[in-house]
């Protein structure tokens, strides 16, 4: 009998605290590329623009029915040095190395069922890397593939996360694929830098680079929750900001009192 009240009591407290377990990823920047590459929200620098080509800049389109502006990256494919795209600085640590999160809503609009580059964390200096693969699949080469097609001239949401060397890419609020026990997209703590768009400038398989449109970009340390991914791709646009913590609601402190009285009724009847 004893047991059973402490095991009652054991897991009173655990459905208590374990709502706490899975935490939401936490907001670091967002960028909205409302003609300008500073953050809107979070403590992100401003992006970096790799124009070499002096042709990328604000433009405006339609993204899912709505005109806004977006930034247009340009270039060529190759030589390398002429690729453009972005640069979100993380070398004062605002993501953990294997540990984030980063939702993009973009189109590419060029070079359909070829590689394409969507993320670097090695400084440009290996070909693995987050991409769009020739079967027009979200890929982290060399490793896996999969998921419900990208299809070029589109805008679409897009989701890499990182998660103790288990990495989910999303498209379109849907898995594509999870890959486990892998350090491919742990972030290079050499220089800090995130590239978006830019490909590999040594080592093979360079030149996998489309032009294309970015619309929103968030990042975040540790990653995000289902329901995080879920309302992003329900309202991938919608300015986010960093979650407030709320205090405990009135049931769950009652639930508290009551497994602490629990287990302090059963010291006393042991003792």
């Amino acid at each position: 009998m004893i047991s059973l009240r402490w095991t009652a009591a054991g897991l009173g407290l655990a459905s208590l605290f374990s709502a706490g377990i899975a935490q939401a990823g936490t907001l670091e920047a967002q960028y909205l590329f409302n003609n300008s590459l500073a953050a809107s929200s979070g403590a992100g620098a401003a992006l970096t623009a790799v124009d070499p080509l002096g042709t990328s800049g604000f433009v405006t389109d339609t993204v899912n029915g709505t005109t806004r502006t977006v930034y247009s990256f340009t270039g060529s494919n190759v030589p390398t040095s002429e690729q453009g795209g972005l640069v979100f600085d993380n070398s004062g640590g605002l993501l953990s190395n294997a540990s984030y999160a980063i939702a993009l809503v973009l189109k590419l609009d060029s070079r359909d069922g070829a590689w394409r580059r969507l993320v670097d964390v090695d400084s440009r200096q290996s070909d693995n890397g987050f991409y769009v693969d020739p079967g027009n699949k979200l890929d982290v080469y060399p490793a896996v593939s999969g998921g419900n097609s990208f299809t070029t001239g589109d805008y679409h949401a897009v989701v890499i996360n990182v998660d103790a060397n288990t990495i989910t890419a999303y498209l379109d609020g849907i898995v594509s694929f999870t890959l486990t026990n892998s350090t491919l997209m742990n972030l290079d703590d050499s220089n800090g830098m995130i590239n978006l768009f830019l490909d590999n400038v040594v080592a093979g398989g360079q030149g996998e680079w489309s032009a294309g449109d970015i619309a929103i970009a968030n990042f975040y340390d540790g990653p995000m929750t289902d329901r995080q991914i879920q309302d992003f791709w329900a309202a991938p646009l919608a300015p986010v900001t960093p979650p407030v913590v709320a205090a405990p609601e009135p049931a769950s402190l009652a639930l508290l009192g009551g497994a602490l009285v629990a287990l302090g009724t059963v010291r006393r009847r042991r003792a």
